[in-house]
């Protein structure tokens, strides 16, 4: 406020007044129009009590007033005259009092004003400045609001890099994508991710938290597994056993079969996309589908185009920009093809040698890995992997099959053994039949 005053070059201690006539000022209390007005309403009524009283009207018809006469009126005459102009300059003076008062009443309301708008202004460019952050600010300023990005790279997906964070208000820790929006197109994916993922959830698919975008970039903020992919799994293990391939398989069957119900094809099913939640023991941990950046709505029985996909898990039809969302249950025989061996279907030096191979859609179970693997088990794999879709395995059906349906029972020697004897339904009863429609 006191800045305010000297910038205004005003006192508020009392007006400056202008000394015009020294005797009745003296009788004036400064800053009081009231006091002032009284003041030259008694000094008025003075002059009047001392004046003497004013000359006769004469009639027409009376004679001409003598030059004596004449004369004595003359300074009577210039006495009034005399005192009017000493009101005159009363008022005069009041009226210049009482304006300045009222101008620093003005500048009195006007600094008030401009006090009261201090911390509007303030707050205003507080706002603006977190609506519009600096742009020496990094790239990823808006999420960093909310979480402690850890650098390092958690993982790489098909369309951004992955990297750990912290929730600064629960400290729960996440995972965050990002993507760079170099384009329109890089944009509208992502928003197509995003839509899709909100659409999906169920323990066996990543779980979606939230959505940060900044100049050039975008987050997607996920659950996190700290278990690691089936890559990591298959790297430490060199192969993995028919019974705890069982187990990853009813998971990703799980996330397959539920994915279509929604009417979604993930369209890049693959090891490095099913995650590990936990660093538990396999049998006690969840196995969990990630990146959608490929993914698609897709409705049974309509046609995909878009060449997508890697070639070790491509299905033949993706190749001829012909096919549906059963494309999805050959990468998945595919995922269990290289579970049991460590190998994949197609090998080949380039991904084209790998893509012509698929192309044929004939592979075998070749190798001494697969000598040790039971006849059952190899079919299951070939159900997946057939080349005409319409006779392919569905995820639905696959997951009544004895050996995923009880994948986690403790014993599953006995389990298989059952299933060689004829206990369960005789597994050829899967061959060639045509995937169960999803609604």
């Amino acid at each position: 406020m006191e800045a305010f005053m000297n910038m205004f070059n005003w006192q508020a201690e009392e007006p400056e007044v202008v000394e015009k006539n020294p005797s009745l000022e003296s009788r004036i209390e400064v800053g009081s129009v009231t006091s002032l007005r009284m003041t030259l309403e008694t000094s008025n009524s003075g002059r009047e009590a001392g004046r003497k009283a004013p000359p006769q009207k004469v009639s027409l018809e009376q004679a001409e007033p003598s030059a004596s006469t004449a004369t004595q009126d003359v300074p009577e005459l210039v006495k009034t005259t005399s005192t009017d102009r000493h009101d005159n300059a009363a008022e005069e003076l009041l009226k210049g009092l009482q304006k300045q008062l009222d101008e620093a009443e003005k500048k009195k309301t006007s600094t008030a004003n401009a006090s009261a708008m201090v911390p509007a202004k303030k707050a205003a460019r507080a706002e603006a400045s977190k609506k519009k952050p600096a742009e020496d600010e990094p790239a990823d300023r808006s999420i960093r609001k909310h979480y402690h990005v850890i650098q390092g790279k958690l993982g790489q997906g098909a369309s951004g890099m992955v990297r750990r964070a912290i929730h600064k208000s629960s400290g729960t820790v996440r995972a965050v994508k990002g993507v760079r929006i170099a384009k329109d197109a890089d944009a509208v994916a992502f928003d197509k991710e995003v839509a899709n993922l909100k659409q999906l959830q169920h323990p066996n698919i990543i779980g979606y938290v939230d959505t940060f975008s900044a100049k050039g970039n975008r987050f997607m903020v996920m659950e996190l597994c700290e278990g690691g992919d089936l890559c990591d799994l298959l790297g430490n293990r060199k192969f993995v056993n028919e019974t705890d391939t069982f187990i990853i398989m009813q998971d990703v069957l799980s996330a397959i079969s539920y994915m279509h119900e929604k009417n979604i094809a993930h369209r890049d099913l693959k090891l490095d996309n099913c995650m590990l939640q936990t660093k538990r023991a396999l049998r006690d941990n969840t196995v969990k589908v990630i990146d959608f950046g490929l993914s698609k709505e897709c409705k049974e029985g309509e046609v995909m185009k878009s060449h997508v996909g890697t070639p070790w898990y491509v299905a033949p039809e993706v190749l001829q920009r012909r096919y549906g969302r059963e494309i999805d249950f050959w990468s998945a025989g595919a995922m269990m093809y290289m579970l049991l061996s460590a190998t994949p279907p197609f090998e080949g030096d380039t991904d084209q040698e790998i893509v012509q191979k698929v192309a044929k859609g004939k592979f075998s179970f070749t190798g001494p890995r697969w000598e040790s693997i039971m006849p059952e088990t190899k079919n299951l794999v070939g159900y997946f992997m057939e080349k005409d879709p319409e006779a392919r395995l569905s995820a639905t059906l696959a997951l009544s099959h004895p050996f995923i349906k009880s994948a986690r029972v403790r014993d599953s020697a006995v389990l298989f053994s059952k299933a060689k004897a004829g206990l369960y339904n005789s597994l050829e009863n899967f061959k060639n039949k045509r995937p169960i429609a999803v609604a």
